[in-house]
């Protein structure tokens, strides 16, 4: 489990990872957090946490993004994750050969 999560919490940490997407990679990056959202449970703020640093990486690695949101809200009890950038997407080839590794 981060550290950072046990200590500061996951509207923290994500904070932390915004910044240093920033200032690391000249990507904007910014947190939304629902007010309500509220979680006691460690497990699922490191998953969350894991979840929108992988999707991060990816909207820098592969969509080439040069602004990414991570918004965290809650609605009847369930919790939704969303990370959205303004990266390129592309078609994959349709006529792709091989067996995927």
């Amino acid at each position: 489990m981060p550290s950072e999560i046990v200590q500061y919490g996951l509207h923290e940490s994500l904070i932390e990872l915004a910044e240093s997407t920033t200032e690391s990679c000249g990507v904007k990056c910014v947190v939304q957090m629902d007010g309500s959202v509220s979680m006691s449970d460690a497990g699922v703020e490191t998953h969350l946490y894991r979840i929108a640093q992988e999707a991060v990486n990816n909207a820098i690695r592969h969509a080439r993004a040069s602004y990414i949101e991570i918004a965290v809200s809650s609605e009847n009890g369930m919790l939704q994750l969303m990370v959205a950038d303004d990266g390129t997407w592309k078609e994959p080839a349709e006529n792709l050969r091989g067996i995927g590794l």
